[in-house]
């Protein structure tokens, strides 16, 4: 089967550089397949690629090389590395873009650019690793190569905290994305909720919800609604229009879901 390598970048569509990544991996793996999961990733918010990339991965087969670049330390002594996690290849920056995978961690290395490109013989960019570093990587992981032959194993990574507090009868988070809907996702799982009793009732801004919806229907148009998305974790939305401009709410939003008391 051809390989997949799916592609997660702040770099946007304007310029060449997504091309450019996927022009290296094609020349020293002709043939691959390509999925973009994101390049519209907010300028160097290693926050919002890791949210992104997280939810996206279960949706790969097992064997998918993910390749993420959002690299505001990019030419610093930050560390490349390379992760086997979930069946699947993560080669991205040592700087929490990798957070959400990183619980599940098989093996890892700190990516060598001189193995890495021992192919390529390329000179590499201080301020474009995405090409010249990260892409060869993921192509010859790609390939078939094992991990230890791009770097030496590497057991401790940076880690991103995801507000998710349980006080009393509440459980105090924070809007971490805004989807293109408009809807606000709260790093909130439903598991996390079963610690609570019900009825819920969920604030965010001065807006109070009371009870979860399964879907947009079950209220009236224009209605906010709390529910458990697609992605696992608590969505608040409004039917048929945008929750983040009718509340002038974004992501850092303060959320609070209450439980009943005993």
């Amino acid at each position: 089967m051809i390989p997949v390598v799916s592609l997660i970048t702040d770099f946007g569509w304007r310029d060449e550089y997504v091309a450019s990544m996927k022009a290296r991996m094609l020349n020293l793996l002709p043939g691959l397949r390509f999925i973009d999961i994101s390049h519209d990733v907010p300028p160097q918010d290693v926050r919002a690629g890791a949210w992104l990339l997280g939810r996206a991965v279960d949706s790969f087969d097992r064997g998918t090389v993910h390749l993420a670049v959002v690299d505001p330390g990019v030419g610093t002594d930050r560390r490349s590395i390379a992760v086997a996690s979930r069946g699947a290849f993560f080669v991205a920056p040592d700087n929490g873009l990798l957070d959400r995978i990183l619980d599940d961690v098989e093996e890892a290395v700190c990516l060598d650019p001189k193995r890495v490109q021992s192919r390529t013989q390329r000179t590499l960019s201080p301020t474009f690793q995405g090409r010249d570093l990260f892409a060869p990587a993921a192509a010859r992981l790609a390939a078939g190569e094992r991990l230890r032959d791009l770097g030496d194993p590497v057991t401790d990574f940076v880690r991103l905290n995801w507000k998710n507090e349980l006080v009393g009868t509440e459980i105090r988070s924070e809007v971490v994305w805004v989807d293109h809907f408009g809807n606000l996702i709260t790093p909130i799982r439903a598991a996390d909720l079963d610690r609570l009793s019900t009825p819920l009732s969920v604030v965010v801004g001065d807006r109070r919800i009371e009870g979860l919806s399964q879907t947009y229907g079950e209220v009236e148009n224009g209605e906010v609604l709390a529910y458990i998305g697609s992605g696992g974790t608590l969505e608040l939305a409004r039917r048929n229009g945008s929750l983040e401009r009718y509340l002038g709410a974004g992501r850092g939003e303060k959320v609070t879901v209450t439980g009943a008391t005993e």
